[in-house]
């Protein structure tokens, strides 16, 4: 039962973890939202979460990420800030997903799935926001930011309603699990 345990908080953890790298603050929303108003138990280092005050904090800094993300060249600057950031997040909140596991290797999990899913999509992103600003001279970099919100809100409620398939499309979503990967 203990892996299977492990297993779910892997899953949730990683699929949370990537969606940081979209938004920093959408995976936190999400478990605070899912918390207070569905029938969701949070791991108990994120049970600060489970509160309103919380949930005001965290959506408050999701509303100002989400609207400096819409100003053109200041995305580019919080891209550079925010990826470092974002790796911390997806670690803490993996780890928060495996409290019993051994501290040595409860840290070494959460930094390998948590930073490294977290910094592969924040990566992909800055590489797609660059993208659009070489082609569209910004323009279009709005629209990146509203799908970067979009996948890290679905990716969120994935990972703690279905964390299976969660972890499944972090995979494929960061080219891990793309099928090149595997051929002999």
């Amino acid at each position: 039962m203990m892996m299977i345990n492990y297993l779910l908080g892997i899953f949730c953890g990683v699929g949370l973890g990537a969606a940081c790298g979209f938004r920093i603050f959408v995976p936190p929303v999400i478990l605070s939202t899912a918390a207070i108003y569905g029938d969701f138990d949070l791991p108990p280092d994120l049970e600060i979460l489970g509160t309103e005050t919380g949930l005001i904090a965290v959506a408050t800094l999701l509303a100002v990420e989400a609207i400096v993300y819409f100003m053109p060249g200041v995305d580019h600057a919080l891209d550079i800030l925010e990826a470092p950031i974002a790796m911390v997040v997806a670690t803490l909140i993996v780890a928060a997903f495996l409290p019993e596991m051994e501290p040595r290797w409860m840290w070494t999990v959460s930094i390998i799935l948590g930073a490294g899913s977290a910094g592969i999509i924040e990566m992909l992103m800055g590489i797609t926001r660059v993208a659009s600003t070489m082609a569209t001279g910004g323009l279009a970099n709005p629209l990146v930011s509203t799908m970067e919100l979009l996948c890290a809100m679905i990716l969120s409620v994935l990972a703690i309603s279905l964390p299976i398939l969660g972890a499944i499309t972090v995979a494929i979503v960061s080219g891990v699990g793309s099928p090149e990967n595997f051929e002999t």
